[in-house]
């Protein structure tokens, strides 16, 4: 009787044995938490063919679709903030997200007594860090902005911030990354325009 017990518990130390080996040498990957993960500024180096590129402010410029944003960073006073050493994440509204704005809507933040109302907006487009796409695809998520307020991120199906669609993803600049987007996004806190 001692035998066939000896017999039948074998094959389980052999199965044991089995996976503790395999344990031992696969590494398994934690879950990631429900937040955007960030590169600290002291820790992030740029690709060197971003490096080649400049900065937020002339991947900008040369992408010909943000100059809307652009005219509004100058008038607001900003252009520092794309230009920083970084690295920073834009979510930056095309031409047309602009042009869908309520009538009268950007002519009123243009005015010297909105200008703090105007950077509240604009502000409220950048992340702290560099925030690939990779990070957001398949999560929901909230991730704080420069202005101070938080984002809304959901990453599964496609990517929305907010109520904006990401159109294009990661374009790379010396200080961070742009990821255009479809809509202006306001600030539920934002100041009232006068």
């Amino acid at each position: 009787m001692m035998k066939c017990s000896n017999l039948a518990i074998l094959p389980a130390l052999i199965l044991m044995a089995v996976t503790a080996t395999a344990c031992s040498t696969t590494t398994v990957e934690a879950p990631k938490p429900a937040q955007v993960t960030v590169v600290a500024p002291a820790q992030w180096t740029a690709p060197m063919a971003a490096m080649n590129m400049g900065n937020i402010a002339n991947v900008a410029t040369s992408a010909g679709q943000f100059n809307s944003l652009l005219a509004y960073v100058t008038a607001a006073g900003l252009n520092d903030e794309l230009g920083s050493a970084g690295p920073i994440t834009v979510f930056a509204p095309t031409d047309a997200a602009f042009a869908k704005l309520p009538a009268g809507m950007m002519t009123r933040l243009l005015k010297p007594e909105n200008v703090q109302a105007l950077r509240q907006v604009l502000r409220y487009h950048l992340v702290a860090g560099r925030v690939p796409s990779s990070g957001l695809m398949g999560r929901t998520l909230t991730s704080p902005t420069i202005e101070g307020s938080s984002i809304a991120v959901n990453g599964v199906n496609g990517v929305m911030v907010n109520n904006a669609r990401v159109l294009q993803a990661d374009i790379e600049a010396s200080n961070g990354l742009i990821h255009s987007i479809d809509t202006v996004l306001i600030p539920t806190n934002m100041i009232a325009l006068r």
